[in-house]
């Protein structure tokens, strides 16, 4: 997959997530990507915490892989 993803609507990324076409950490890292890309001429971000994202979208595939998919607004808690 190539940065295509972070053009996708949340409905098209949930439903791609769910038939297991892309993973969240996939999804996460064409969104960093993008945004890291666009930022400087934005400045649309006091602080980037791509680290935090990926750790979410980590544990996010990680319970759809062991069948607690929760739709395309899971929210994981912060730590």
């Amino acid at each position: 997959m190539t940065d295509e993803l972070a053009f996708l609507t949340i409905a098209e990324a949930a439903k791609r997530i769910e038939h297991k076409q892309v993973s969240p950490v996939e999804l996460v890292a064409a969104l960093i990507r993008r945004t890291e890309a666009l930022d400087p001429q934005l400045n649309a971000y006091l602080l980037l915490i791509a680290d935090r994202a990926l750790d979410q979208a980590r544990r996010a595939e990680q319970e759809i892989m062991t069948g607690r998919y929760r739709g395309p607004i899971t929210a994981s808690p912060s730590r």
